[in-house]
């Protein structure tokens, strides 16, 4: 009988505890939310983590208690405890440099816990891809994939587009024509910028472009010209090219067609052949017939005929110039000028040379 009344009082103490227990556990409300649900993964950017706790009873806020914050993946809390203040709320501040979802929890000792998913995303300029140079594709990916931005907006030299509800991997196009170009030693980065908004953040990608003007050292080579006339024979006289062009460069990864060749300028070295006016015997300016192209990887350009240079140069030198607006890839990219007539001038008449030895000569560019 004894036994019985005490297992029966057992059971009376024990229960009372555990529901005293449980009643202090749930005495509590947590709610918890963050403003903004999404931020830039850039480590400074923070979305504000409030809680409020209310008495599960009354729903009336409760001050002075300790919440507990604990966050999953990636990010940083700012603090991991905070006490809630006279209208029952607690704020900490959540930032990441990571792109995930972050999984925040926030608890009290008189709760149950309340938690949320924070989205941190990362906007990256992958590459540039020139095969088209005016319509010069940037590649870019968003992390993670199933964030939406709700505008981009592209900017570079000569163009401005915006496009909206982009995920995952998406591009934009510009000219690079539109590249303004500067000296060697003197080059100012032109900018290419997107501003990405995704809710009420934003994140700004920024890429460094520049176009320089190079020119190429002076290739030289002799040509033997043989004139058939009385006390003319084989003439020795010193070919040379020089190419000028623009180079194109990025601060990410790029590829395709970035030089641009511009002018290219050939001489010919007669000394005293010169024949600087009509009455006078040797070449003259119009005695000299030069054609020019490029050759690289894929192939070469159809020769073109070079017209004098006006104003450069001594006398005693021939000068020829061609313009060209062409883009090539950087590899084995070199102009060819080849010497293809000679006339002489001379007492005894006008001689064509009848053969012209050595006559090709090149110019590395990119090889």
């Amino acid at each position: 009988m004894k036994f019985k009344l005490l297992q029966t009082l057992f059971i009376i103490v024990g229960t009372y505890f555990l529901l005293s227990f449980n009643s202090a556990y749930t005495c509590e409300v947590v709610t918890i939310s963050a403003t903004p649900g999404v931020i830039p993964a850039n480590g400074t950017t923070a979305s504000t983590i409030e809680v409020s706790v209310t008495d599960i009873e009354t729903g009336d806020p409760k001050a002075g208690v300790y919440v507990y914050f604990r966050n999953y993946y990636c990010g940083t809390l700012s603090s991991y405890c905070a006490i809630t203040d006279s209208a029952g709320r607690a704020t900490v501040f959540f930032t990441s440099l990571r792109a995930c979802y972050s999984d925040i929890s926030a608890t009290t000792a008189g709760s149950n816990s309340d938690w949320l998913s924070v989205g941190c995303y990362k906007v990256e300029a992958d590459n540039i891809n020139a095969t088209d140079p005016e319509n010069t594709i940037v590649n870019y990916h968003l992390e993670p994939s199933d964030i939406v931005i709700t505008s981009a907006n592209f900017n570079a030299p000569g163009e401005s587009e915006t496009k909206s509800n982009l995920s995952g991997n998406f591009y934009f196009t510009f000219d690079q024509n539109d590249l303004d170009w500067d000296y060697e030693g003197n080059v100012t980065p032109q900018i290419i910028q997107l501003i990405c908004n995704v809710g009420a953040t934003s994140q700004t990608v920024t890429i460094n472009a520049t176009r320089v003007r190079k020119v190429t050292t002076q290739a030289q080579e002799v040509i033997y010209a043989f004139f058939l006339g009385q006390g003319l024979g084989n003439r020795i006289y010193t070919h040379k090219l020089q190419e000028i062009y623009h180079k194109i460069s990025y601060s990410i990864p790029y590829s395709g067609k970035t030089v641009w060749v511009g002018v290219s300028m050939a001489a010919l070295y007669v000394n005293g052949d010169y024949r600087e006016s009509p009455y006078d015997n040797g070449i003259g300016d119009a005695d000299w017939a030069e054609l020019h192209k490029y050759i690289y990887s894929g192939g070469s350009t159809t020769a073109i005929g070079m017209n004098i240079a006006i104003g450069l140069g001594v006398p005693s030198t021939l000068y020829k110039d061609c313009s060209s607006n062409c883009w090539f890839e950087e590899n084995n990219l070199k102009g060819i000028a080849t010497t293809t007539a000679l006339l002489y001038y001379y007492e005894g008449g006008v001689i064509p040379a009848a053969t012209i030895q050595n006559a090709e000569i090149d110019c590395n560019i990119y090889y």
